[in-house]
């Protein structure tokens, strides 16, 4: 795990008026970190969290594949940084020579990539408590089917 960071996973995604949220949870410190999205990569999140696969590939889908067949695979992605209300991500590629990429990315397809790829979800901590609500918080309402 890298250092200053902590693994999640992807609690729910819970569709919004405008989009949708995905619930990224790390149990150790009872935190979830709601992240809004959009519809597209909220399908692809839910679909892949869930084990399923539409009827044609997505975009996701598309590049997994893509990063596959160039003879290379994403080894962890990570929510790095919290800019002006923007999540900044990181996709880390391995290419066939053994070296690897670190690619800018949405953490909506950094998320959407890993489940796909059933590789770590990282957190930069300071994220996770600047922008993280309490598990127990999350109990009715709007928020994820617990």
């Amino acid at each position: 795990m890298p250092a200053g960071y902590v693994e999640a996973r992807v609690l729910d995604v819970v569709d919004t008026s405008s989009g949708a949220t995905v619930y990224l949870v790390v149990d150790a410190e009872g935190l979830v970190l709601p992240m809004l999205v959009g519809g597209t990569e909220a399908t692809t999140i839910d679909l892949r969290a869930s084990g399923k696969h539409y009827v044609r590939p997505l975009t996701h889908d598309l590049l997994s594949e893509t990063i596959r067949e160039l003879g290379g695979r994403a080894v962890k992605v990570q929510v790095d940084e919290l800019r002006a209300n923007t999540f900044i991500g990181s996709v880390f590629l391995e290419r066939p020579d053994g070296t690897v990429a670190t690619i800018d990315a949405r953490p909506s397809d950094c998320i959407a990539l890993a489940l796909g790829a059933k590789i770590p979800i990282y957190l930069k901590h300071s994220v996770l408590i600047e922008a993280g609500v309490p598990l127990s918080s999350l109990g009715g309402g709007r928020g994820p089917r617990l």
